[in-house]
Formats: structure tokens, C-alpha cells, sequence
């Protein structure tokens, strides 16, 4: 067991051994490697990045362009997972995107109301502040032609009543005068006797 083991630390010796006399060719081997591993590396980052800004996309309904999705699809077609956190920046890009529809019709229609629809709401409400108060007035004279058709009423009848109390004053005048005209006749009558 022992020669077993001493073998076999020869036979690595000489691997070792052997692998230091090409050392160069190795090491270039080496470099050579890494940037294929470096290379091949961005490019599977690349593909990861376009995979998940797709699949951010597309996720419930694709509004981004064509020309932003292509690549990441193919990636995805390839086995990408996409899951990235450009997965979630262009899934909130595209909720941006997709509220930015509604928020500007609202930001449109608020800005609209309060250039346009505010000075006339003002206006209305000032008009109908001078409808108001002309009302009020045209109230206030209709009470007081009321009031003055009233009087004129009762004067009217304290009128009629003063002139039947003349009219039997004046009757009653006319039947003084008459009795004073008869009683003076008698009296000259009376005087022419005597």
C-alpha cells in the first residue's frame, strides 16, 4: 500500500513537473479563457437585462415599442429568465406610462377648470349675487306697492265716508238753512205786526 502511495506521488510529481515546463502556453491558454468567460459573461448579462426589460413589458399588455422589446424576447425565447431588477424598472416604466394617459386628461381637465371654468364660476356666482339682490329689492317694492295700494284703498273709503258725512252735513246744512229761512220769514212776519 505504501509502494501504491509512493507511485502515485511520483506520477503527480511528473504531472506537475510536466505542466511547468509549458507554463507560458498555459497561461495564454489561461487569458484566452477569461475573456471568453468575460465576454461570454456580459453577454449573458446583456441578455438577462434585455430579457427582463421584455418581460416587464409585456407583462398584462405590452405598450413599450418593438424596437425596446425584440431583443429581450429572443432572450426569453433562448431561456432567459428575465427576472432581473430591469424586470421591475420597466414594469414600473410601464405603469408610468400607462397612468400618464388618465393623469394628464385629469392634470388637463383640472388645469382647464381653473384657467377657464374658475373665472366664470366666479362671475356666475357674482351675477347671481346681483340677481339675488335685485330680487330682493323688486320684493321690497312689490310689499311697499302693497302697502301703498292698501292705503290708497283705505283712504279711498275714508274719502267716500267723508263725503256722504259732507253730503249729510250739507243736507242737513240745507234743512237748517231752511228752517232758518222759514223761522226768519216768520220772524219778519211776526215783525212787520207788531
Amino acid at each position: 500500500m505504501a509502494i501504491y502511495r509512493r507511485l502515485g506521488l511520483v506520477v503527480a510529481l511528473a504531472l506537475v513537473l510536466a505542466g511547468c515546463a509549458d507554463t507560458e502556453t498555459l497561461e495564454l491558454e489561461n487569458k484566452m479563457l477569461r475573456k471568453q468567460i468575460e465576454a461570454r459573461q456580459l453577454e449573458i448579462e446583456y441578455n438577462e437585462k434585455q430579457a427582463s426589460i421584455a418581460r416587464g413589458c409585456d407583462l398584462w399588455r405590452s405598450v413599450c415599442p418593438d424596437s425596446m422589446v425584440v431583443r429581450g424576447r429572443i432572450a426569453l425565447a433562448d431561456g432567459y429568465s428575465g427576472s432581473g431588477a430591469w424586470f421591475w424598472l420597466a414594469f414600473i416604466f410601464k405603469l408610468c406610462a400607462i397612468g400618464a394617459m388618465p393623469g394628464a386628461f385629469v392634470g388637463f381637465a383640472a388645469w382647464s377648470w381653473f384657467r377657464f371654468g374658475k373665472p366664470e364660476a366666479s362671475r356666475v356666482e357674482a351675477a347671481q349675487l346681483i340677481v339675488a339682490s335685485a330680487q330682493a329689492e323688486a320684493e321690497s317694492a312689490q310689499r311697499a306697492t302693497m302697502l301703498a295700494q292698501q292705503d290708497a284703498q283705505n283712504i279711498a273709503r275714508q274719502l267716500a265716508v267723508a263725503r256722504q258725512n259732507l253730503a249729510e252735513v250739507q243736507h242737513e246744512a240745507g234743512l237748517v238753512r231752511a228752517d232758518l229761512d222759514a223761522t226768519k220769514r216768520a220772524m219778519d212776519a211776526l215783525s212787520s205786526f207788531g
